[in-house]
């Protein structure tokens, strides 16, 4: 692990939630459901409820559910105006119109 390589699941979400490239975005979210993943066999060995801990990563979980949601419909979206491009260029009476646009 790299010397600036965050350390357990709060410091991996928090790099997750403040990503700004698309091209890693998926990967941060594989890394931190990995990391909640560890964290939750580590908290069953421990004794006591840990609820805040418990509630903690529900909620992250939640955050990072819903960023995952938001990703693939921009790629969505963004696969839809590539093809649409495409689809435009090869007939004109596909050609974008004012009504039509994506």
């Amino acid at each position: 692990m790299a010397d600036n390589a965050p350390t357990g699941w709060p410091e991996v979400y928090s790099k997750t939630m403040w990503e700004i490239e698309d091209a890693l975005l998926a990967g941060r979210i594989w890394d931190v459901r990995a990391e909640i993943s560890k964290c939750l066999v580590e908290l069953q060995a421990l004794p006591g409820m840990h609820t805040e801990e418990r509630q903690a990563i529900a909620d992250a979980l939640r955050c990072v559910q819903s960023l995952e949601q938001d990703d693939q419909r921009h790629n969505a979206a963004a696969i839809g105006k590539v093809a649409w491009r495409k689809v435009s260029s090869i007939s004109p009476r596909f050609a974008p119109q004012a009504s039509n646009r994506p």
